[in-house]
């Protein structure tokens, strides 16, 4: 009888458990957030922005070869002559004992200046000491007029030869020389009173005579060639400010490069 009687509880209390385990996974199945069961367990890729990285840029067809130049504010210096731009001197002929004027008279301008790729450049001219500050303003006046100069490079690169320094289309100031046309004659670059901008396309023209030879294609001066000058434009304005004078408008000869406060 009593083994009947804990039997039948054992079967009641089985059923129970049964139960309550029935209705446990009812409820979790109920308060699970849906699609829960679903979601892999395995580590994720961490998760990427939306916002884009930065690349570097690649070589485009499309795009412009030469970006337009960033506007470089003008720098200009003027100091004495060192001990080693005298020895330069001296050795390539540019100043010789018996000149007109002493070394200690000259001065170096270093200067910003555009070149004929439109980008901003550093040159360096002679000048004499009185006609420093003139020359410097001059080089401002241009450099703000986006004014195009090939080069400007000491002549003592080119030996003093004048007739190197216009081929190179060298504006310069500075030498100790004679007059071009006129041997025994010191020009006025043997002063430091004088400046040639970009010779070549603004040469000497004296007696059916041009220097440099290779500037004859420029005679026309109706030309609109980069680096030519024209009777009033940007540089013949600079150089008058300071009361210097353009040789173009000499009578006799014609000298489209050069600029004096003398007017030789």
């Amino acid at each position: 009888m009593e083994m009947g009687r804990w039997a039948a509880r054992m079967v009641a209390l089985v059923a129970l458990c049964a139960a309550v385990g029935f209705v446990a996974a009812n409820l979790r199945h109920a308060v699970a957030p849906k699609g829960a069961a679903t979601k892999p367990t395995a580590a994720r890729t961490p998760h990427r922005s939306s916002s884009p990285k930065p690349h570097s840029a690649s070589p485009s067809h499309s795009a412009s070869p030469s970006p337009a130049p960033t506007q470089t504010p003008f720098a200009g210096t003027i100091a004495p002559i060192d001990d080693p731009l005298r020895a330069t001197m001296i050795a390539s002929g540019s100043w010789k004992p018996g000149d007109p004027l002493k070394i200690e008279a000259l001065r170096l301008l270093t200067v910003s200046f555009w070149g004929f790729d439109a980008r901003a450049h550093t040159g360096q001219i002679v000048v004499n000491a009185d006609a420093a500050d003139a020359a410097l303003q001059v080089f401002r006046a241009l450099y703000a007029a986006r004014y195009p100069i090939e080069h400007m490079r000491l002549v003592d690169a080119y030996g003093a030869d004048e007739n190197a320094i216009m081929r190179a289309n060298d504006t310069c100031g500075y030498n100790g020389r004679w007059v071009y046309s006129a041997p025994g004659v010191w020009s006025e670059h043997a002063y430091g009173h004088a400046i040639d901008i970009n010779p070549l396309q603004n040469p000497y023209v004296w007696d059916h005579h041009v220097a440099p030879p290779e500037g004859k294609r420029y005679l026309d001066r109706s030309l609109q060639v980069l680096g030519m000058i024209h009777s009033d434009d940007a540089a013949v304005k600079a150089f008058r400010a300071v009361g210097w004078v353009w040789g173009g408008y000499w009578s006799k000869s014609k000298d489209y490069m050069h600029f004096s406060p003398t007017g030789k």
